[in-house]
């Protein structure tokens, strides 16, 4: 890396402390000090970000990976409930939380960092202030599922769980159905030396990781896709020890690999404003589709634009179990 290179990615960052800082100066004292946190870690992502050289992996050198209940009530157990959130949902999750106050199982939540979007071209933050109100919502972003170590940690409730003698955790994505708490797995997780215990999809470079489509160029898309090429796929399914996880946050050693995805912007001008979506059961939008403001979506909801069709949904729509077609027809489902 040249010099030159060198004292440019410097003034990128220097920049982006200011910018910042000036964000931070928006702020009530009690927002700031929580926001501090999330930029320290989008700081330490940003520094990461300014290194990339590449693409982070080289399809070539990839290979297939080599061949290898209900618990409180079963086990008279106190297992938690524990639910990531982010700005955009939290809101909402602890209105559906409310009707399982009497239930037999403590629930948490926490929420994701709040990382600033940045422009493309002058690599410094969208947003002018704190807000996430109106447009300047958009100007925010939750980081995604990496983030669930550093968000977690930052909560208290990483501190919380290791205090009650809690060792481990089971972390699945909310919408994965086929998501179980199988005890012989944790059984054999805790039967291994501590550096065999992750299990991924992908051999690179004599190491197993885990691929994501994001990472893949365009033309090997449809290789990616295909069983042929591999035959085991990651289902977000991961049990964790909960003292590692306080080990490499506090030593700062969570080196996560960033992808940068550039479609998420050309995602989001999609919606005028995010869809109500509390009482939806099951979602499917294929091929050019736009949202307006305070649409509703409830039950199961399909909606398909033919190849060169377009469909508006208009503001203020209200859609419970329809089929909404290419040519807009809305059919019971």
């Amino acid at each position: 890396m040249t010099e030159f290179q060198e004292k440019l990615k410097a003034q990128h960052e220097d920049s982006m402390h200011r910018e910042l800082e000036a964000l931070l100066g928006t702020a009530n004292k009690a927002e700031a000090e929580i926001s501090r946190k999330d930029f320290e870690g989008f700081k330490n992502l940003f520094h990461r970000f300014l290194q990339v050289k590449g693409p982070a992996v080289d399809w070539a050198k990839i290979n297939r990976p080599p061949e290898e209940s209900h618990l409180n009530k079963t086990f008279n157990a106190d297992v938690p409930l524990v639910l990531m959130n982010s700005f955009n949902t939290d809101e909402d999750t602890k209105k559906i939380l409310q009707k399982y106050k009497h239930h037999r199982v403590n629930i948490h939540t926490f929420n994701q960092s709040r990382y600033p979007r940045i422009n493309k071209e002058s690599l410094l933050p969208i947003a002018k202030n704190m807000s996430t109100g109106g447009q300047n919502g958009e100007a925010w972003y939750p980081p995604g599922h990496g983030d669930v170590y550093a968000s977690f940690s930052n909560s208290g409730l990483l501190d919380k769980l290791l205090s009650e003698g809690k060792e481990y955790i089971f972390v699945s994505n909310i919408d994965n159905l086929g998501a179980t708490v199988d005890l012989f797995i944790l059984q054999h997780l805790m039967s291994q030396p501590a550096d065999r215990r992750c299990e991924f999809i992908m051999e690179y470079e004599d190491h197993l990781r885990l691929l994501e489509i994001a990472q893949v160029p365009k033309n090997h898309v449809d290789e990616f896709k295909s069983v042929t090429k591999f035959k085991i796929f990651n289902t977000n399914n991961l049990w964790i020890s909960l003292p590692a996880i306080k080990r490499l946050q506090d030593t700062n050693n969570m080196d996560l690999e960033i992808i940068v995805n550039p479609k998420v912007q050309q995602f989001l001008c999609r919606f005028e404003s995010i869809p109500d979506m509390l009482e939806l059961d099951h979602l499917t939008v294929s091929g050019d589709v736009t949202f307006g403001k305070n649409v509703s979506l409830k039950g199961t909801v399909i909606i398909i634009a033919n190849h060169g069709d377009r469909i508006d949904i208009p503001a203020g729509a209200m859609l419970e179990n329809k089929i909404v077609s290419g040519n807009l027809r809305i059919l019971d489902h």
